[in-house]
């Protein structure tokens, strides 16, 4: 399942990040805050089956919590959940 390509992290002013990435153009994305980690949830949208081969880019801004930013992406296609790609940067 890719959901989810071409994604990037850079740094604004520490400790706020902005994480790049392209998603097909029929999906949507949210963000939530976990305990610590930023989950970016893609999906279909509604009454929707199989992607489109169209990727648009999005961007989310985050900050580092504790001198650590972690995102994880949440691809839920037809019922079925992947819970990658994960990004943790360190800065320690």
């Amino acid at each position: 399942m890719a959901l989810v390509k071409d994604y990037d992290v850079k740094v604004l002013t520490y400790p706020n990040f902005q994480v790049d990435f392209k998603i097909p153009d029929n999906c949507n994305y949210n963000v939530a805050l976990v305990s610590k980690t930023y989950n970016i949830t893609v999906q279909l949208n509604p009454g929707l089956s199989r992607p489109s081969n169209v990727y648009m880019p999005c961007s989310v801004e985050t900050a580092a919590l504790d001198d650590v930013l972690d995102v994880d992406f949440v691809q839920i296609l037809n019922g079925v959940t992947s819970n990658k790609p994960k990004i943790r940067v360190n800065n320690c």
